[in-house]
């Protein structure tokens, strides 16, 4: 085969068209090398930069909704049912004491239920997250595995020390474990399963949570909401960590949640223009300019400057398609963005990264962008996909 591909590049090395041949033949090769080695060196450059990122993600990719937060001076209020033993006057048909032989009142005892409160100092060294049941615990960022173990009140639990970092992160409460000690992990590689292994939530009845903890260089615990960043372009590798892992199984869970198992908190969403109900425009197809379009959200008419309340809670990112114009997202969970979309401005305070509240202002009524009226644009993207809105009004 060589020395047949030898000979004819011999051949044609003989004119000059053939030259011109093996010229242009040898430059595509060289591009082809060129671009190869362009995108291995930027791999190795995007591995390298993550390697070398020092932030801590969320524990989750489908939920960022703290339920209970960092609170080292937290006082449970427990209640409880004491029955006492009391003494009475035996009452005669007139409701008046009975008298003994003595003239001394009758008295009978009887059983009383009292609640009774108790303060209890239990402090709380980390947050927990709202999840549901059967997802996924993963790293918030690369780091060596430094104890896994079982404990009666923290029940299963991955310890990870991330050296670039300077910080520990601990995951409680676990169902079942990944990891052992000693392993090294990525950033957003899956530790385990949520659980309610341990003491979840003390004299309170317990839901499945997440409960993750982060100590500081000198080992001692902080508030993980102030270290904990969304994770944006990097949603992609725990989502694809997570669905080797779960296999399966990954696509009856995608499949609930796309049905709307999890909308933030179980409830519907806040409708985010009160006052102005009418849809111009709703999701799905329609004609515009003479032609058929695919249309991503629900518009809703309303006079510029109309206050933009946040249908759900969730972390905001200003960066959009130019063709939204002045425009917010707000990430519900590792699944679920809202899109609100044509401001006329953002409200103060409303910054990439920025926790939002359901019914929070965030913006104000405009037709920036790609519009042609004064409106909300209203868009429901899960899993990079958008879904018809209305459903998640309840």
């Amino acid at each position: 085969m060589a020395a047949a591909v030898a000979k004819i590049l011999a051949k044609l090395a003989t004119t000059k068209t053939g030259r011109k041949i093996i010229a242009s033949v040898l430059l595509f090769l060289l591009g082809v090398v060129l671009v190869i080695t362009a995108a291995i060196g930027a791999l190795f450059a995007a591995l390298i930069a993550l390697s070398a990122n020092t932030d801590l993600y969320y524990p989750l990719i489908n939920s960022i909704r703290i339920t209970e937060p960092y609170d080292p001076d937290r006082v449970i209020i427990h209640e409880y049912e004491v029955e006492v033993e009391k003494m009475r006057p035996v009452l005669d048909e007139d409701g008046e004491p009975m008298l003994d032989e003595d003239g001394e009142v009758i008295m009978e005892t009887y059983i009383e239920t009292e609640i009774r409160r108790e303060e209890i100092e239990s402090p709380h060294w980390g947050v927990d997250f709202e999840v549901r049941e059967g997802s996924y615990v993963v790293a918030c960022a690369g780091g060596i595995v430094k104890r896994v173990y079982h404990d009666d009140d923290e029940g299963n639990v991955v310890e990870i020390e991330h050296v670039d970092a300077k910080n520990i992160t601990r995951y409680l409460h676990l169902e079942s474990v990944l990891v052992s000690a000693g392993q090294d992990v990525i950033l957003g590689q899956p530790l385990g399963k949520v659980g309610l292994s341990g003491e979840c939530t003390p004299y309170r009845e317990s839901e499945t949570n997440v409960h993750l903890e982060v100590l500081d260089a000198g080992g001692e615990p902080i508030d993980p909401v102030g270290v904990l960043k969304p994770w944006r372009q990097y949603l992609d590798i725990p989502t694809e960590l997570v669905k080797e892992i779960a296999g399966a199984e990954w696509q009856d869970w995608m499949a609930s949640e796309i049905e709307g198992d999890i909308v933030w908190n179980g409830e519907a969403y806040m409708w985010p223009v009160p006052g102005h109900t009418r849809i111009s425009s709703p999701f799905g197809s329609r004609e515009m300019d003479g032609e058929q379009e695919n249309h991503s959200g629900i518009d809703i008419p309303a006079p510029a400057g109309t206050p933009i309340y946040a249908a759900a809670p969730g972390v905001v990112s200003t960066n959009a398609h130019w063709s939204y114009g002045i425009c917010v997202k707000v990430s519900v969970d590792g699944q679920t963005t809202n899109v609100y979309g044509h401001m006329l401005a953002r409200a103060e305070g409303i910054t990439d990264g920025v926790q939002v509240e359901a019914g929070q202002l965030i913006g104000f009524v405009g037709s920036t962008g790609n519009s042609t009226g004064n409106h909300l644009h209203f868009q429901v993207n899960v899993n990079g996909h958008a879904v018809d809105p209305m459903p998640y009004f309840g």
